[in-house]
Parts: C-alpha cells; structure tokens; sequence
C-alpha cells in the first residue's frame, strides 16, 4: 500500500538460537535503499532506510 516512509534499525550484536520474524510472514515485498548508517560502540549499528525509487 506504499505505507513505509522510512524505516529505522537499531541492531544489536547477539547469538541467540531461534527468534521471531520482525513483520511476520508476507508475499509483499518493498525495495529498500540504506539512506544512512551510524556505528557505536559494542557493535550496535544504527540503520535508516528509505523505499527504492522505481526509476533509479
């Protein structure tokens, strides 16, 4: 439905052996582009994306 502005990930470094699926499961599928991306300390990554423009 074109509802994603823009999408902001905070990752944390961890092992772990199972865990949940950030939407679940879908057949729908938006292109992302990486808009910016800030590194701290411990390995924690801060990422924004943004839709892929169709054209470009």
């Amino acid at each position: 439905m074109g509802l994603v502005d823009e999408l902001r990930l905070v990752v944390y470094p961890m092992v772990l052996g199972a865990g949940d699926r950030l939407f679940g499961e879908t057949q729908d599928k938006i292109a992302l582009r990486l808009v910016e991306s800030r590194p701290f300390g411990g390995g924690v990554v801060k990422m924004i994306y943004a839709p892929a423009m169709a054209d470009g």
